[in-house]
């Protein structure tokens, strides 16, 4: 429970900078795919650093961790665009309250795949 706790946190900090990213392209009229996709690689290279050393402390700097990570990013970035689509596009949903929605979803998915995988717990 510990860890998930210090993911979630750690989490938090990735999503502020994902949402931070996110608006600040969107007012300069960057579309919404991009911009998503420009956050999450922003709070992704905050989440491998804190993950790596602190959630999961494998302090590891293997090129098959940061690999597996990458993939799992990707995967989870992929799904959350997929679900920012859909919210925006089919429901009509604020394009920042989508991306809030599909950041929840997406974020037990990334944990799941980094903890199992990526950093073998």
């Amino acid at each position: 429970m510990e860890k998930f706790l210090k993911f979630g946190l750690v989490g938090l900090i990735n999503t502020l900078i994902t949402m931070i990213v996110f608006n600040i392209l969107r007012v300069f009229g960057v579309g919404i795919l991009v911009a998503n996709t420009i956050g999450y690689i922003c709070g992704m290279a905050n989440s491998y650093l804190w993950n790596n050393k602190w959630v999961f402390k494998a302090n590891s700097k293997d090129i098959s961790t940061i690999g597996k990570f990458i993939i799992v990013n990707v995967i989870t970035m992929l799904i959350n665009n997929g679900i920012l689509i859909v919210l925006v596009n089919n429901l009509k949903l604020n394009a920042t309250i989508a991306q809030a929605l599909a950041l929840i979803i997406t974020t037990v998915i990334n944990f799941i795949g980094n903890k199992i995988w990526t950093f073998n717990e």
